[in-house]
């Protein structure tokens, strides 16, 4: 039966094992330093494609006003 295991049956901490104990608190440790980590590299990405995003849109908008203005030479 594995740390967890025994924890969720048994509802108690199993302190007689106590360096056990502090090696999966140092595995849970590092597991939310590499989440925090790569939560960190999601949110520079999706910031980098909402920049991209709205740079595009402003194209978009800067061609439909020089087409606008093409058209209104034009007549």
């Amino acid at each position: 039966m594995d740390f967890f295991t025994r924890i969720l049956k048994t509802g108690k901490l199993d302190y007689e094992n106590l360096e056990e104990v502090e090696n999966k608190i140092k595995e849970l440790k590092c597991s939310i330093n590499k989440f925090k980590k790569i939560n960190r590299n999601i949110i520079k990405k999706i910031s980098k494609m909402e920049n991209r995003i709205s740079i595009k849109d402003e194209n978009i908008e800067i061609r439909k006003l020089y087409i606008s203005c093409l058209d209104k030479l034009q007549k």
